[in-house]
């Protein structure tokens, strides 16, 4: 079905409406009779979609299947971000069942609707009406405001518990906007971004979650710093980098901070040139990010229009 395209020739009525037929395969697959309600709406590229009101999705995870509690909160974390409303977990046990009513302090509108002593119904109920550029910016802007807090703790060989729980709230934000990303594509009555301009954010969102692992990562190697001094200057230029979303300023920061890396390597340890490298990605995918922003506001200016007639089969 999903590979098959249909002709269908555009009809008028008495009253003055335009009419078009369905497919029947469609009807019958869907389970549809007449009077049934269908939701009918225009999406950002000038198309007419057609498609059954309910959209809820939900899954059903065996539990058993998983010795490691671990790898089955990782399933679910993904399971939120890929866009499913439902998900049952069953043939549990009590240490995982907590571990998953747990998960409410990472997922955003996660909540338990139901459990007994051998499943679990876990519910995320999304409270956005449409996946705008507007939204998506505020939240984008909010995260990247989070890991500079995180990395002016870094930088000043500082991991208290304000910055982890800083970590904690951006990783939440940014799963949160891959499931906004997930959502558009599941529930196209949402998406109110043009498909070139979807394109872009899928990619930023992306790369704006490998920026908050390389900060995340930098925590890790504080312990093993020695020559704060070398590392002060990359901090400053990182800094300034996450403060501008200017494509020319963030070019040449990047550049001026792979100079510097290369001339102090030599001199640092594991842990050092493990942080140097970190901040060198960091400023690589802002310039990505940059790039694509601007790529987004073009699009902005994308027009769609038929191709030539297609002949009938």
């Amino acid at each position: 079905m999903a590979s098959t395209r249909y002709l269908r020739r555009v009809q008028k009525i008495k009253t003055g409406s335009y009419i078009i037929s369905v497919p029947m395969e469609w009807i019958l697959k869907n389970r549809l009779k007449p009077h049934d309600v269908l939701l009918v709406f225009e999406d950002p590229n000038n198309n007419i979609v057609i498609k059954v009101p309910a959209s809820s999705c939900e899954v059903v995870v065996d539990a058993s299947k998983y010795q490691d509690p671990r790898g089955l909160e990782e399933i679910i974390r993904y399971l939120y971000m890929f866009g499913v409303d439902r998900i049952i977990v069953q043939n549990g046990n009590g240490n995982t069942f907590k571990k998953i009513r747990e998960l409410r302090k990472d997922l955003i509108n996660y909540e338990i609707e139901d459990f007994t002593d051998n499943k679990i119904k876990i519910i995320i109920k999304d409270d956005i009406y449409a996946v705008e550029e507007k939204h998506l910016k505020k939240i984008w802007i909010k995260y990247i405001k989070l890991l500079s807090d995180i990395l002016n703790g870094i930088c000043n060989y500082n991991a208290d518990e304000e910055v982890r729980e800083k970590i904690d709230e951006s990783k939440r934000l940014v799963r949160y906007l891959q499931r906004l990303i997930s959502i558009a594509l599941k529930e196209p009555e949402r998406n109110r971004l043009p498909y070139p301009t979807f394109t872009a954010f899928f990619e930023i969102t992306i790369r704006l979650r490998e920026i908050g692992y390389y900060v995340y990562r930098m925590v890790d190697f504080l312990n093993g710093v020695r020559k704060r001094e070398e590392l002060n200057k990359i901090c400053d230029i990182c800094r300034n980098a996450l403060n501008t979303s200017d494509l020319a300023t963030l070019v040449k920061l990047r550049e001026e901070l792979n100079s510097y890396e290369e001339s102090i390597l030599p001199s640092l340890n594991a842990y050092e040139a493990h942080m140097a490298f970190a901040m060198r990605r960091i400023l690589f995918n802002l310039v990505r990010i940059a790039e694509l922003m601007i790529v987004a506001d073009e699009t902005q200016r994308v027009t769609c229009v038929p191709v030539a007639k297609e002949e009938e089969f």
